[in-house]
């Protein structure tokens, strides 16, 4: 009878500290991703504008062109049309608003993880 209720005492502490791990998990994750976004949106606030003064539209790169497509494509075949797809890929994840989805989702992933095992643990 007293091991039982060792064994309930130490699996209540270890539930609780799975959790408290998924709440501070998740809670640095969320205020990470406002800090990230925050600093990325003064940063690309500053560098608006050119060096010499003129306005910076950033809409449409040269490469994103259906000619460029085409001559990527003849010269380097499919493969190089995929390198280029990649490379948009990752510059777009180096953005302010997905830099900060990514820690968010990782951090809530991370915390759910947390979460299940601790109520996983419950149930053993």
């Amino acid at each position: 009878m007293n091991e039982l209720t060792a064994t309930r005492g130490s699996s209540s502490k270890r539930r609780a500290t799975l959790n408290a791990v998924g709440l501070i998990v998740l809670v640095l994750g969320i205020v990470g991703a406002c800090v990230v976004y925050a600093i990325g949106q003064n940063h690309s606030a500053g560098q608006s504008a050119n060096g010499d003064g003129t306005w910076q539209d950033g809409s449409l790169a040269p490469y994103d062109s259906k000619s460029f497509s085409h001559d990527v494509q003849m010269y380097n075949g499919t493969m190089g049309v995929l390198v280029m797809k990649w490379w948009d890929l990752c510059d777009a994840l180096k953005r302010p608003e997905s830099m900060a989805m990514l820690i968010a989702a990782g951090s809530a992933v991370v915390a759910c993880g947390c979460f299940m095992a601790a109520k996983r643990n419950n149930g053993a």
